[in-house]
């Protein structure tokens, strides 16, 4: 087996940093759960755990295809990762009163997002996951087929 190249390695650990982290979330709002239901009225615990389980067992689920080194990885990998840029605003919009460092934040986003489309659309990345399928369909023998 070939090395992973270091811009899918890099991908991969965005992945399972936003799946461990919200893994944490997961678990902290069950284990939480009456003091969130008290102190934490908007958005409630019951929130903080969908959306966490739903973003861990979404990298979970991406992981594997990452691993198997599944030919959709990568636009799986867009999605998750745009996805949860995307929800990461939207949850600040929508639950956070204030937030005076927002222009800190988009900035920090543009600057995740050009990584993720660079690590994205690299060449290494895009043979890595087309060499799996390249060496299956490699059989030239007619007898075989």
């Amino acid at each position: 087996m070939s090395r992973r190249p270091l811009p899918v390695t890099i991908l991969l650990g965005m992945v399972l940093c936003l799946t461990a982290w919200n893994a944490i979330r997961l678990g902290t709002s069950l284990l939480s759960w009456p003091i969130l239901a008290e102190v934490a009225k908007r958005p409630g615990p019951l929130y903080l755990a969908i959306t966490g389980a739903l973003w861990t067992i979404g990298g979970w689920l991406l992981w594997q295809r990452i691993r198997r080194r599944d030919q959709q990885a990568r636009r799986w990998m867009a999605v998750y990762l745009f996805g949860y840029l995307a929800w990461y605003w939207l949850d600040r919009m929508w639950f956070r009163s204030a937030f005076p460092n927002w222009p800190f934040l988009a900035t920090f986003t543009f600057v995740i997002a050009i990584g993720i489309v660079y690590n994205l659309l690299h060449p290494t990345t895009a043979r890595y996951f087309c060499r799996r399928e390249n060496y299956e369909q490699s059989d030239s023998n007619p007898r075989t087929s």
